[in-house]
């Protein structure tokens, strides 16, 4: 549009559902260390209430509709999403509209928001998974806002102010920063301009948000605390690379190839050595400007040291030894049936192509995964694995079962 919205629509008729997704550059990476868990605290907030509709009425009918409607906040932006019969397609951008130009932000709600995130904080720590990932996360960044948790810690929603719910929303809201994605049983021509009519009138204005990136590791940091919980974890974290960059795809067949649940390097190796199957995996999370990926077992205390020895032998050989002929089919066929299945309703594929979009990799970017999947060598593999899996820039956490939990630091 004139005033910089973008706007993606589909018209996919099978089905009478409209799904829509809106997405601002923000979330996390706005943060800081004082005040984490802003962006999640705004995004419960937004689409509670606005300045014409009640809490209680705005409920009433959502409920009344049959229809999906709230608001995310993630590491790297922030966002409404939203589900109805196309019958309801006008009340649906009535509601769209009123929720973007007139959210209520009350000090009440807020107020109560607040304890309700302290509560959810005190029941994440009693996760001892969390917990592992957590720590592995603020070892290995020591200013990057990867070390920070979505919903922050009590400490710092304390800080956090009315006013700063207020201006953190008023700073990412333009509509330059804004992309909006509506698909299914539409008429495309018809709705565009209901659309002009509704947001052309928004301000534009140029969204900053600063480039936040710190080097890897010189050596290896190593962490052990322990847990009032019966189980011992091991979680081996690295720097991953961006969401826009050539080697993403690399990496998620690593992940694959080493972490399946039932068939991975890690399972089976596990298995063979100590007779058991624990509950392990791998996780990359791609951000705007740097990435995370992190390698976890579920195991006991007695044979912690002994999957940490396992696990180091897996990376290091996938570092060094191609990988199979099967083991690349595998996992190809494996990325690409996950990615097909991820993307089989209206509301997954708006939610990517939106992203893909906001984040600079276009609305159809989604269309060439199997083509990307597929150009992936096992030259590529080994190399990908040397750039980000050298265990002398990881970040190495163990938790223990029933022991001091004072973390013992050694950098």
């Amino acid at each position: 549009m004139d005033n910089g919205l973008t706007i993606l629509l589909k018209e996919k008729k099978d089905l009478p559902i409209v799904s829509v997704n809106l997405a601002l550059n923000g979330g996390m990476r706005m943060e800081t260390v004082a005040k984490n868990g802003l962006s999640e605290l705004t995004s419960r907030l937004w689409a509670r209430e606005t300045k014409t509709r009640s809490k209680f009425d705005l409920s009433k009918m959502i409920e009344e509709k049959a229809m999906s409607f709230g608001a995310f906040s993630g590491r790297n932006s922030v966002g409404l999403r939203m589900e109805f019969l196309s019958e309801d397609l006008d009340f649906g951008l009535d509601l769209l509209e009123d929720v973007i130009k007139n959210p209520l932000f009350s000090e009440a709600e807020f107020l109560k928001e607040k304890e309700k995130i302290k509560q959810d904080i005190i029941a994440k720590k009693d996760s001892v998974s969390e917990l592992a990932v957590k720590t592995v996360k603020e070892t290995l960044f020591q200013a990057h806002y990867f070390r920070l948790d979505n919903l922050g810690t009590a400490e710092s929603i304390d800080q956090i102010t009315h006013k700063d719910v207020i201006d953190f929303y008023s700073s990412v809201l333009s509509s330059r920063n804004m992309v909006l994605s509506i698909i299914g049983d539409i008429n495309a021509r018809e709705l565009i301009e209901k659309l002009k009519k509704k947001f052309g009138g928004l301000a534009s204005k140029e969204v900053v948000i600063q480039e936040n990136k710190e080097p890897a590791p010189e050596a290896t940091r190593k962490v052990e605390i322990s847990s009032e919980k019966e189980q011992a974890i091991l979680v081996i974290g690295f720097q991953g690379p961006v969401i826009n960059s050539p080697d993403r795809h690399g990496v998620e067949m690593i992940t694959s190839i080493l972490g399946s649940s039932l068939s991975g390097r890690m399972f089976n190796k596990i298995r063979d050595e100590l007779g058991q199957a624990y509950t392990l995996g791998v996780q990359y999370v791609p951000g705007i400007d740097m990435g995370l990926i992190y390698f976890y077992v579920n195991t006991t205390n007695e044979n912690l040291d002994k999957v940490e020895d396992i696990l180091r032998k897996q990376l290091d050989e996938i570092r060094t030894s191609d990988i199979s002929d099967q083991e690349l089919t595998e996992s190809r066929a494996q990325l690409k049936g996950d990615f097909e299945m991820d993307l089989e309703t209206n509301a997954s594929l708006g939610f990517t192509v939106t992203l893909d979009e906001l984040y600079g990799l276009g609305y159809a970017h989604y269309k060439t995964f199997h083509e990307r999947t597929d150009a992936v060598t096992k030259e590529d593999i080994r190399r990908i694995a040397q750039d980000y899996l050298d265990i002398n820039k990881a970040a190495v956490v163990k938790l223990r079962a029933k022991e001091d939990s004072s973390p013992k630091v050694d950098k």
